[in-house]
């Protein structure tokens, strides 16, 4: 009875998140295509929409949080989290993030030419929108670019959030490309440069004039 969201194939294994009331991770032994065998599962709230390896043994997983309604489930913030499948009878989810109260998003859920990885330095970027509570008048709605490192133990930590630039300022997709200490961001009206030191603006390109 359950959908399955996201796989990811590494090496004889493979990881499959399905989602109905939550999100089991399931670790599958492949070795023998004609045999296999489902050698541990992780059953968390929430589900992950797309699947990255860092490594061997560490899952970056890409999704949303859920929240309960009577018999539904209804999703809310963009989840990032970071799965630890040293043991592999015994998957553990190391570490995550939530972005958004009630409403999160982000196109690496669907597109993975969205996300920037660089493990050599353990940073991960990617586009995201998501809403903030702001008061008796609604929720203030943030779109940007989000900048997250996560160590060799698999835990996660808040960088930046690049929002308001001028480049974004606009319909389409952002992308980032990491060259040196400089953080590039791309979108259809134009690309704006960062410093990756105190994330200050260095300069912009229009691609419209």
């Amino acid at each position: 009875g359950e959908s399955i969201y996201s796989v990811r194939f590494s090496g004889d294994r493979i990881y499959m998140v399905t989602f109905e009331q939550v999100d089991p991770l399931f670790v599958i032994d492949a070795s023998d295509p004609e045999k296999l065998e489902v050698l541990g599962t992780l059953k968390i709230p929430g589900y992950s929409n797309y699947m990255q390896m860092l490594g061997d043994n560490l899952i970056l997983a890409v999704g949303n949080a859920t929240r309960t309604e009577g018999e539904s489930v209804i999703p809310t913030g963009l989840k990032i989290a970071i799965f630890d499948v040293t043991d592999p009878s015994k998957p553990v989810q190391k570490s995550y993030l939530i972005y958004g109260a009630s409403y999160g998003y982000s196109e690496v859920q669907y597109n993975p030419k969205a996300l920037l990885l660089d493990i050599s330095r353990g940073l991960i970027g990617l586009p995201v929108s998501f809403d903030m509570p702001s008061g008796d008048f609604g929720s203030e709605y943030i779109d940007g670019f989000l900048l997250l490192s996560v160590n060799e133990e698999g835990k996660l930590s808040h960088k930046n959030i690049f929002k308001n630039y001028e480049a974004y300022q606009g319909y389409g997709s952002s992308r980032g490309v990491l060259i040196d200490d400089t953080i590039f961001l791309l979108a259809t009206e134009g690309i704006t440069s960062f410093s990756l030191t105190d994330y200050s603006e260095l300069g912009s390109l229009s691609f419209t004039n």
